[in-house]
């Protein structure tokens, strides 16, 4: 797509982009299709983020965050996991892919794998964010990974007054990992 710069199914990036990608996660690599990217490689790959996260069996991780958290400021990175973020209080101006989002109080937002992304909190904003890795969501299971791939190939934003019940869902995800449950 030449908006997002995000590929279409079965077509890839020029100048070695998807290959360094494959490289770099191990997947068998094949012959770029398309030119579609804003982002200077060189850039892009000096912000990959490569940390192992939670455990083997369960590679997800919970950060809540505010004005003393190390991380408050969250710096301009990338990674492959999802990543889920939860405005509690404030507002919070991140930028994704160069494309500037704001997200108020109650707001929500998935971020898929791929996505160079990095923000800035204003005032004495709290968020929170869940960080797992895709085999938790697609489960080894390629129907669900086709469908979720054609479903959501760019960040979501979930608003409380329009995406009241999906919101909900994201809310049981977030209470139960700062709660840490059975299960988690």
């Amino acid at each position: 797509d030449p908006n997002t710069g995000y590929k279409k199914p079965g077509n890839r990036w020029e100048n070695y982009i998807h290959e360094m990608v494959e490289i770099k996660e191990n997947i068998p690599i094949k012959q770029a299709s398309i030119a579609y990217c804003s982002v200077p490689q060189c850039y892009f790959f000096g912000k990959y983020e490569n940390i192992s996260r939670g455990t083997i069996d369960f590679p997800m991780e919970y950060y809540e965050l505010n004005k003393s958290s190390i991380n408050y400021i969250m710096k301009y990175h990338w990674h492959m996991d999802w990543e889920f973020i939860r405005v509690n209080t404030g507002r919070f101006n991140i930028t994704l892919n160069e494309k500037a989002l704001c997200l108020n109080s109650g707001d929500i937002l998935i971020i898929p794998g791929g996505i160079l992304h990095g923000g800035l909190p204003e005032n004495e904003m709290e968020y929170e964010c869940i960080v797992l890795h895709s085999s938790i969501i697609y489960n080894n299971n390629r129907m669900i990974k086709d469908i979720v791939k054609k479903s959501i190939t760019y960040a979501v934003k979930l608003e409380r007054k329009t995406n009241g019940e999906l919101c909900r869902i994201a809310d049981f995800l977030f209470d139960s990992a700062k709660e840490k449950c059975y299960g988690y």
